[in-house]
C-alpha cells in the first residue's frame, strides 16, 4: 500500500497557499546582499593590490592569489550572515552530524592515500620519476600553441 498524500478540503488554507505578507522571509535580502557585494569589493579592490606590496616571487603571488579567490568569497558570504537579520538555514547551512564530518574526513584522508598510492605504482611500473611541472618553460620557450593561448584568446 503505498503512502499517497490526500489533499485538503476545499476552501482550507495550508501554508503554501497562505499570503507571501503572513510568512517570514526564507531567502536573503537586500541587507545580506548588500553586505556580502560590499566585503567582496573592499577585498578585491583594496586588500589584492596590496599583494604586489610584498615583493614576492611569481609562483607564491600565484598561489597566494588562488587562495584569496575562495577566502574572499567566504569573507562576503560571513559578512551577509553575520548581520544575524536571519538564521543561518536561509542562506541554505543545515547542521551536520559528528559521523557524516568523520566521513568526509576520512574519505578525503583515504582519496590522499590512494592518490599517492597511484602515483608509486606509476613510478614503479614506469620508471618514470620526472617532474612534469618542471618541464613547463621549456614547452614555453619551444612555442606549442598551448603556451600562447592565453595571449591569443585575449586578442593581445
Amino acid at each position: 500500500m503505498s503512502h499517497r498524500p490526500t489533499r485538503p478540503p476545499a476552501g482550507t488554507t495550508t501554508p503554501a497557499s497562505t499570503s507571501r505578507e503572513s510568512t517570514p522571509r526564507t531567502r536573503p535580502g537586500v541587507p545580506e546582499i548588500v553586505a556580502g557585494l560590499l566585503v567582496w569589493t573592499i577585498a578585491v579592490f583594496v586588500l589584492t593590490p596590496q599583494l604586489r606590496r610584498l615583493d614576492l616571487e611569481p609562483s607564491v603571488h600565484g598561489l597566494i592569489l588562488t587562495s584569496l579567490s575562495g577566502v574572499i568569497g567566504l569573507l562576503g558570504f560571513a559578512a551577509a550572515a553575520g548581520l544575524g537579520r536571519r538564521p543561518v538555514e536561509t542562506f541554505g547551512l543545515r547542521p551536520v552530524t559528528r559521523r557524516w564530518l568523520l566521513a568526509a574526513a576520512g574519505l578525503g584522508l583515504a582519496t590522499l592515500i590512494v592518490k599517492s598510492l597511484a602515483s608509486g605504482v606509476w613510478i614503479l611500473l614506469s620508471g618514470d620519476d620526472s617532474n612534469r611541472r618542471a618541464s613547463t618553460p621549456r614547452v614555453r620557450a619551444a612555442g606549442s600553441f598551448l603556451s600562447c593561448w592565453p595571449r591569443c584568446s585575449s586578442g593581445s
